[in-house]
């Protein structure tokens, strides 16, 4: 995400993808974490509720797209001065 802001902010490109995954492959973790109970039995996670006794494990990936949101002055179709924001 770093590299990404910076590139934006550098003027190296105007918008940039990032994503993250995170993969279950191996339920060892998982194995143990239930064996030391911190797991919810029903595997629902209900954070911030007055019901939560655990938290769930899951897969999950998330992309985040930055958007340089300056506008950018350029020549329109018959000479004039356009502003555009490109998304």
């Amino acid at each position: 995400m770093h590299i990404a802001m910076q590139a934006i902010r550098n003027g190296e490109c105007d918008q940039a993808v990032v994503a993250g995954v995170n993969f279950i492959s191996n339920p060892l973790e998982t194995s143990s974490f239930s064996q030391l109970g911190v797991l919810n039995p029903n595997g629902i996670s209900k954070s911030f509720d007055d019901g939560a006794n655990g938290y769930a494990r899951g897969d999950v990936g998330e992309p985040v797209i930055h958007i340089h949101l300056k506008p950018k002055k350029r020549k329109g179709f018959l000479g004039q001065n356009v502003e555009n924001i490109h998304v």
